[in-house]
């Protein structure tokens, strides 16, 4: 397997970290903040069953993810696990979501994400094809997080 060096990166929200924790702690608002997102099935152990038509050039058709949270203190920190398959592939990352504070109705949101296990043809791509296409599919999901946290707090 190719290693793929963890991708971090911090996220200044002008919405509390009430309004925030709203948002990346439950899986069905947090799926809807996936590009490509075609589907989301709520499972009875709390994961989230989701199929995704990623926008990659090297990964044709759907993709099928399963999130799952690792770990949660509310308010503080979600640790959630992807995973992932498509024809001939899987891939699974662990991304960790830290929340705080950042005066008054500002949240910072820390994350970080590492890629835990790449097989089949995914694992033969060079790392810059991965991570230019992981980072743009990141950027894009925080985005789109941000935005719903921020609209959330401007309906209040």
């Amino acid at each position: 397997m190719a290693t793929i060096q963890p991708f971090s990166g911090t996220e200044q929200i002008d919405a509390t970290a009430a309004k925030t924790w709203a948002v990346i702690s439950c899986p069905e608002i947090l799926a809807s903040c996936v590009p490509g997102l075609v589907s989301a099935e709520p499972q009875a152990d709390k994961s989230l069953k989701c199929v995704i038509r990623p926008q990659l050039s090297f990964l044709g058709g759907s993709l099928k993810a399963t999130i799952s949270v690792e770990e949660s203190t509310p308010m503080t920190r979600q640790v959630m696990r992807i995973d992932s398959s498509a024809i001939g592939m899987t891939l699974s990352v662990r991304a960790t979501l830290e929340l705080a504070a950042a005066g008054e109705g500002a949240s910072t949101l820390n994350w970080h994400a590492e890629v835990i296990k790449m097989t089949g043809l995914v694992a033969a791509l060079p790392e810059a094809v991965i991570r230019g296409a992981a980072e743009r599919t990141i950027r894009d999901g925080l985005a789109r997080v941000k935005a719903r946290a921020e609209s959330q707090a401007n309906a209040s």
